[in-house]
């Protein structure tokens, strides 16, 4: 019966548990394993807490994002309102400076007409006057003409008075 190596095996094994209870092996390996589980337990927390900080983090940059993109949405419709109202304003200033021009050139014309008619009216009355100046020197004799003149001096104030 000692004989059978079986048996030596089977008390072998019996001590050696005895031997590993006995020094406490179980709670060591116990608490081995409850302090890796501990450790593994608290990494998982701590990649938790950094995942929803950084949740957190990612939804502050996307409102932050937003809030830049409506900023410069903003920034870019006012710089066109701006350039439509400098556009306008432009357009306005530009038809205003055209028609005063364009008064301005009636006004220049108009005068050069008058001119050129008040001109034309002081030339034409010269040679209307020389002719007629010739014709009666021509056609009058010395006592018709001072007749003539005479006549024509006493019609003088009678036509001061029509132009009054």
């Amino acid at each position: 019966m000692f004989a059978d190596p079986t048996l030596w095996v089977f008390i072998a094994l019996v001590v050696f548990i005895g031997i590993l209870l006995w020094v406490k092996v179980p709670g060591l390996v116990t608490g081995k394993l409850d302090e890796r589980s501990q450790r593994i337990h608290d990494e998982l927390e701590e990649a938790r807490r950094l995942k929803e900080d950084a949740m957190a983090l990612l939804e502050k940059y996307k409102a932050h994002e937003a809030e830049a993109e409506q900023l410069a949405k903003d920034i870019v419709e006012n710089a066109n309102a701006e350039v439509e109202r400098m556009k306008a304003a432009a357009e306005k200033q530009l038809k205003a400076d055209i028609e005063r021009r364009s008064e301005q050139a009636k006004q220049k014309i108009s005068r050069a007409e008058d001119s050129a008619v008040a001109e034309i009216k002081a030339t034409a009355a010269d040679l209307a006057r020389a002719a007629a100046a010739k014709t009666f020197e021509d056609r009058l004799s010395g006592a018709e003409a001072d007749a003539l003149i005479e006549k024509a001096i006493q019609q003088i104030p009678d036509k001061f008075k029509e132009n009054a």
